[in-house]
């Protein structure tokens, strides 16, 4: 796995992690606009980081194929996003 490539999903997942702490917080603080603004940023920005990975890597869940990948037909992957985390291939 390149190094872009295992920078941009580590990414991924911090922001993932961050927008699910905000969401259980917003859970029992609902009034919190400070919360509410960094949750929307949050998740605004890994919506563009999920997509950037797509278009570079492919889909990073079963229902992410594009419209434009269906056209091009269907491909198998060479492995999962997750696999060779420690930059062995």
């Amino acid at each position: 796995m390149s190094r872009n490539r295992e920078a941009l999903l580590r990414e991924i997942q911090e922001i993932q992690f961050t927008t699910v702490e905000l969401q259980l917080f917003l859970d029992t603080h609902p009034e919190n606009r400070s919360a509410l603004a960094d949750y929307v940023e949050y998740s605004n920005k890994l919506h563009d980081l999920i997509l950037q990975y797509s278009k570079l890597y492919g889909p990073l869940i079963g229902f992410g194929i594009t419209s434009e990948e269906l056209d091009k037909g269907y491909r198998w992957i060479n492995s999962w996003p997750w696999e060779d985390l420690g930059g062995n291939r």
